[in-house]
């Protein structure tokens, strides 16, 4: 492992970083979407349906008329505003006129017909009341086109309400989600094509939904057609329906069900009667069902309150929770998407949903029977959105996928020239399919112009093989074993040496299975799979020499370019983090598009144990790195060793990662060297000592989080400590060892074997037990029935010590948590005794770790790459207290 010989920087003075770490203690960890979205791929789809009811249980609610009225404000917009959406007379005054224009509509017999066949319906199925549903609406929307209202823009292009009868198709996948609209909001021209229709020379609504009657569509329609999406859900007690009337200009007030609100509610006790309550004087909170019966003077059998509890879950699910599930999908179709706006019905009670990646707001639930005007505004504010409307970013959706950033200076300032660079959709390095959070999604780009072609110079190049040397993006393979040296993969796994088809506890060795013919083909097909895929990505990374990174971050936090600058800085005279982190070029901010507008326009504030959950949409432009799991044996052994040592010098000088996963562990190939170098990548979670933020929420990726924080510990609100991330990293190397990674033409994949499943399951208490469990008693499975991979075997008995460390670490932090009671009778119950919070030592921490791996391998290291890590590692923690003396 070669260093440069520089002095270190002095590490942050312990003070501060102590307040630093008790200000954490009061936040809460992410639980929801955005916490088992990472897990998508590796475990069952009711993990992540859980986390989006998380999600949706933290809605918002508002009137529905303001919800209206913001959405018109929105589509008066020419173009998204930097500031909030201001109320005022001429928004009144617009709202007004749509108001009174669409009275005739609402009054027309042949609407009123169209909404009883509706009501007609729902005696039946509920499938039966997705076509005269979208009929009346359809209806209404052609002789809306026919308004004009000053400040509204004109009519352009119809939608129309469309009926799924199959499934949708994503960017995610070729086939059709298994989460399926039961009615789709589209352009009239999408849904003709979506039907297989032929266009005609003026195309209405009503004729398009004449011609699908009784007939399915070829195939999916596609998300990134649907506007929006409509969840309908018949109510088997139709006696509440209201009764439409003749409407006129001078009765404004807004019929709010609150019984509808409570059935979207969390825990409600009862539902309310429905009350007549005016829009003026409405306040726009969740309302309490139990405090209304109370006000009612009222008393509940328990066992009744229990049946209506139960039966106002079971309607919370499939509505809001089903909500959260279409806007998920469309947000995981495109990153180009800025929220998500859904209707949810049910018999005659309607919902809007507002869905962007701070969370959700609904308008409370009111009958679009008795107030038909108000809906009408909102099919007529519908209809005239343009893509910005419906939530498209008109930045990331150009013609030739260009975009304009600031460049960020020599000195880490941020230059006001803009600086045009080239992104490629099709060219997804990571994407993440979550509700709310970051949402991070990362694309190939570069900054090289277009040629006299015409094509841009980055443009993909067809795959010619495999790149001199075998190489990864430029990187020699040096210590890539061969198959008489790694036949270790019998079975189905040969790819990382993992024979799942036997449970011994006996250990294994890959060298046993070095005459199987079986083994020799199964390496040789995944050695060429390997070798191709290397071939493509070195072209890729020619041609792609940078990536965009697109998220969501919290206003709040830190610039993730700011905290990199810093640590760059850090980086001139420390040799430990010099070239192992990321390089920025580029980066913006785009306020237009933040959460915040709607909600000040709402009046909507955040409590304060939530903080400011304000989001802002960051680009940022780096230079593309490589995943550390596709390297081999010693090279990846070096840059997995050179991460840890950069991450040791950025905490103690006060950049704390808190987010260690093999997703952030990445490798560059120096020009230098050509050895590839590790680097520490993914800091928009990290905290910056000398900088305060109103957020210290202490997320991670679940898999690989330390024991005690998942055993209690982030209910606690203990703080995270450079240990906690220290441990992320040893479990990070323990999975990489024994994971299954999938080579394909242009991607690699990564993925858990059975012993590791349970790590990336946390639907409830119980799999967090297992994953507990799981990583406890890893060490004793660890190279017996849960073999290691061929490709770093010969470092298996230093990781499975490592492991071995931390499962002895946690035993004696529960002997010291927890005393006896011995005034109970045996058994005796075990209670918490009160200790002093624990102190950050990152010095003392990792001086404990060389320490005891060293012990329990017992003079084994040399031989198996532990003299490398002592070496390292000791360095790092001796220049540390040098640095310390010297202050």
């Amino acid at each position: 492992m070669s260093t440069h010989d520089r002095q270190t920087t002095p590490p942050q003075d312990p003070e501060k970083v102590q307040a630093h770490l008790k200000s954490q203690q009061s936040t809460k960890p992410n639980k929801g979407s955005s916490a088992s979205g990472q897990l998508l791929g590796k475990v069952r789809k009711e993990t992540v349906k859980l986390g989006i009811n998380t999600d949706m249980n933290q809605r918002k609610y508002c009137d529905p008329e303001d919800m209206i009225r913001f959405l018109l404000a929105l589509c008066c917009q020419d173009e998204p505003s930097t500031t909030p959406v201001a109320r005022g007379q001429v928004l009144d005054d617009c709202f007004e006129v749509c108001w009174r224009e669409v009275i005739p509509v609402a009054n027309s017999d042949e609407l009123r017909q169209r909404l009883d066949d509706y009501k007609s319906s729902s005696s039946t199925y509920e499938w039966d009341m997705y076509l005269p549903f979208t009929e009346a609406l359809n209806y209404a929307l052609e002789h809306l086109s026919n308004i004009r209202v000053n400040g509204l823009p004109k009519f352009k292009t119809h939608i129309a309400f469309v009926p799924c009868n199959k499934g949708v198709t994503s960017g995610r996948s070729l086939q059709g989600s298994s989460f399926k609209p039961d009615i789709a909001v589209m352009s009239l021209q999408d849904a003709r094509e979506f039907h297989g229709l032929n266009q005609l020379d003026t195309p209405k609504a009503s004729q398009f939904i004449g011609e699908i009657t009784g007939k399915s569509p070829p195939g999916f329609v596609s998300w990134k057609t649907v506007l929006s999406a409509v969840e309908v859900k018949r109510k088997k007690d139709a006696s509440d329906w209201a009764s439409l009337k003749v409407f006129n200009y001078q009765e404004r007030q807004v019929n709010v069900m609150r019984d509808a609100d409570q059935r979207l509610d969390e825990e409600p006790d009862t539902p309310q009667p429905t009350t007549p309550v005016s829009s003026a004087t409405l306040v726009s909170t969740k309302r309490s069902a139990s405090a209304a019966g109370m006000e009612a003077g009222t008393e509940i059998p328990s066992s009744k309150r229990q049946r209506v509890q139960d039966s106002i879950k079971a309607a919370t699910q499939a509505l809001a929770a089903q909500n959260g599930i279409y806007a998920a999908e469309k947000f995981s179709d495109s990153f180009s998407i800025s929220h998500v706006l859904n209707l949810l019905v049910e018999n005659d009670c309607l919902w809007i949903s507002w869905i962007d990646r701070e969370g959700a707001i609904f308008s409370s639930g009111f009958s679009f029977f008795k107030n038909l005007p108000l809906t009408l505004v909102l099919l007529l504010v519908l209809q005239r959105f343009g893509p910005r409307q419906w939530g498209h970013i008109p930045e990331l959706t150009t013609p030739n996928h260009t975009i304009s950033l600031h460049p960020v200076n020599d000195d880490k300032t941020l230059g006001k020239d803009e600086i045009v660079v080239n992104f490629y959709p099709e060219d997804k390095v990571h994407s993440s399919w979550s509700l709310l959070g970051r949402a991070t999604t990362v694309v190939g780009a570069n900054r090289k112009v277009e040629n006299d072609s015409g094509n841009a110079e980055g443009e993909c190049v067809e795959v010619q093989g495999e790149t001199k040397d075998g190489a990864v993006g430029g990187a020699p393979r040096k210590d890539l074993e061969d198959v008489q040296q790694t036949k270790g993969g019998a079975g189905k796994d040969a790819g990382s040496g993992n024979d799942t088809s036997s449970a011994g506890t006996t250990e294994y060795n890959p060298s046993d299975a070095m005459n199987d013919p079986a083994v020799v083909e199964a390496f040789r097909a995944y050695n060429q799979a390997r070798d191709a895929y290397r071939g493509a990505s070195s072209n890729i990374a020619k041609a792609h020499d940078l990536v965009l990174k697109v998220s969501w971050p919290e206003a709040s936090r830190p610039e993730e370019w700011k905290i990199i600058g810093h640590a760059q800085t850090l980086g001139k005279t420390d040799k430990f983090i010099e070239g192992h982190i990321p390089v920025v070029y580029h980066t913006r901010d785009f306020g237009q598009y933040s959460t915040c507008h709607i909600r000040d326009f709402l009046g909507i504030k955040p409590a304060e144990s939530e903080g400011s959950g304000t989001r802002t949409l960051r680009l940022i432009v780096m230079k593309r790195l490589q995943p550390i799991y596709d390297l081999d044996g010693e090279q990846f052994w070096n840059a997995f060793w050179q991460c840890v040592a950069c991450h040791y010098r950025l905490w103690v000088n006060g950049i704390h990662h808190g987010d260690i996963s093999y997703n952030n562990l990445m490798y560059d190939v120096p020009g230098k060297t050509g050895d590839p170098v590790g680097i520490i990548n993914d800091f928009d979670l990290a905290t910056w000592v000398d900088h305060s933020t109103t957020n210290n929420d202490r997320t991670g990726t679940i898999p690989f989080m330390a024991i005690d924080l998942l055993d209690g510990g982030l209910d606690d609100c203990i703080p995270r400590l450079y240990r906690h991330d220290m441990e992320s990293f040893v479990w990070v190397l323990a999975f990489i060892t024994v994971a299954r990674i999938t080579y394909g033409d242009r991607t690699i994949k990564i993925s858990p074997l059975p012993k590791v499943d349970t790590w990336f399951k946390d639907k409830d208490l119980p799999e967090r037990d297992a994953h507990i469990s799981s990583k406890r008693l890893f060490h004793l499975e660890y190279g017996h029935s849960q073999r290691v991979s061929g490709r770093y075997y010969r470092y298996r008995s230093v990781v499975q010590q490592m492991i071995r460390h931390w499962d002895s670490f946690h035993q004696s932090l529960r002997d010291i948590k927890y005393t006896p009671r011995p005034e109970l009778p045996i058994p005796m119950i075990e209670e918490p005794i009160t200790r002093v919070p624990e102190v950050d030592d990152p010095m003392g921490s990792l001086t404990m770790f060389i320490g005891t791996v060293e012990v329990l391998l017992g003079g084994q290291g040399a031989v198996e790459g532990f003299t490398e890590v002592k070496a390292l590692l000791l360095e790092v923690i001796e220049t540390s207290a040098t640095a310390v003396k010297a202050v």
